[in-house]
């Protein structure tokens, strides 16, 4: 599949490699920074132009930021663009997994059986989520975070680097958990936690 990458930041090369090496083939990169560069790959132009028929058949998700993913994406889906799920060989997901249009599974993950993960969601360098869990869309586990079994994760959820949820708990839509937290109670949405065990944030 011909895909082009929205975005041109660190996190988008990361993306860009993943892509490659799960065999697509990436035409070039949208930025609105008409001085950005990306691994040698092609500048195609501002964001707004990444709509446009026949420049690919699907584009990639190289933007961090869960709102603007999210955005990204519905426009992508209202274009008739395809949303590649992006898995790096080195990565380990189950195959009773389920992984929705536009999920970015980065090197060293691994996802466990029966898991479902919502579209638009990075799962980081390193991340693991064991059995029976549910990741909300546009969630984002950072490098290297931990869900045991059977946690939930809400929308926009943000996971920090290093973090972990012991099972059955779940973290809310839109809330933070800092990074090294280790999450023993419910996080509500919304909320920003941190520390061990991880506590609302002042």
């Amino acid at each position: 599949m011909r895909v082009v990458l929205l975005g041109g930041g660190g996190h988008a090369a990361v993306v860009a490699e993943a892509a490659q090496a799960a065999g697509l083939n990436v035409a070039g990169f949208h930025d609105d920074d008409p001085a950005r560069t990306l691994l040698g790959l092609s500048l195609l132009g501002p964001i707004a132009q990444a709509w446009r028929k026949g420049t690919a058949d699907g584009v990639a998700l190289g933007i961090g930021r869960a709102a603007l993913r999210r955005a990204w994406l519905q426009r992508a889906q209202a274009a008739g663009l395809a949303l590649p799920v992006i898995v790096h060989p080195r990565a380990w997901v189950s195959p009773s997994a389920v992984l929705g249009a536009g999920c970015v599974v980065m090197a060293g993950v691994v996802v466990q059986a029966r898991v479902e993960v919502g579209e638009g969601a990075i799962l980081n360098t390193g991340a693991s989520i064991d059995h029976d869990c549910r990741v909300g869309a546009y969630a984002h586990l950072a490098p290297g975070a931990r869900l045991a079994g059977e946690v939930r994760l809400g929308e926009e959820a943000f996971i920090g680097m290093m973090a972990c949820v012991i099972e059955g708990r779940s973290v809310g839509e839109r809330a933070m958990v800092a990074a090294g937290a280790v999450v023993v109670r419910d996080v509500a949405a919304g909320a920003r936690v941190a520390g061990v065990p991880a506590r609302t944030m002042g």
